[in-house]
């Protein structure tokens, strides 16, 4: 028999740049959480877990000693109903604040459902794990508080552009456009780079 390996890989990692924080998992979705813990040590807010019992909590133990039980918010449903999105971000935010990045892994539907709550209430940034199944999903990899909308001409060459050449290079081009002489120039512009961008992907 021949069993196929691959290097781990996925859209669930770590983000570096971030400062402190916080780890949401239900049932099996603890698993990445314990790797999340040990490599974030102190910059670890709080770990807020959601299970059927305290002996179904996969390493419970391990996780009071890498963060104390302080740093543990732990909901079992001890046979009952789970305890809604709602109530379980509210009491985290509670608890946290909101300027951390949020790691939450579960089932799909608790993961759309907290990462939408946890947006409402303010928090910072909210990453999924991924499953195949999700790419199909509404629910993203990564999600921030919606910003204002921009409406400025530069957005709208960089959206043009986005369709032609993909949005890293659209943002490239929009980037190096002149930023005085109003419509005339952003149009000018967007003929120049439109004819650039064209060329680029003829030649890919």
């Amino acid at each position: 028999d021949t069993v196929k390996l691959t290097p781990p890989y996925g859209v669930f990692t770590l983000d570096d740049a971030a400062p402190t924080a916080v780890l949401l998992s239900a049932g099996i979705g603890v698993t990445p959480m314990i790797n999340f813990a040990r490599a974030l040590g102190g910059k670890v807010a709080l770990a807020v877990h959601v299970d059927k019992s305290a002996k179904a909590h996969a390493l419970k133990g391990e996780f009071e000693s890498l963060l104390g039980k302080k740093k543990l918010l732990c909901k079992y449903t001890d046979g009952g109903k789970r305890p809604s999105a709602a109530s379980v971000a509210a009491e985290t935010i509670s608890k946290a604040g909101t300027e951390h990045v949020f790691y939450i892994c579960g089932p799909p539907a608790w993961m759309s459902e907290m990462q939408a709550e946890l947006l409402k209430l303010g928090a910072k940034k909210v990453m999924c794990e991924v499953f195949g199944s999700q790419l199909a999903t509404s629910c993203p990899f990564a999600a921030s508080p919606p910003k204002a909308e921009d409406n400025s001409p530069g957005a709208a060459i960089e959206g043009m552009l986005a369709r032609t050449v993909g949005p890293s290079l659209a943002r490239t081009f929009t980037e190096a456009m002149p930023s005085g002489g109003g419509a005339k120039v952003a149009v000018g512009a967007c003929a120049v780079a439109a004819v650039a961008a064209i060329a680029f992907k003829a030649l890919r």
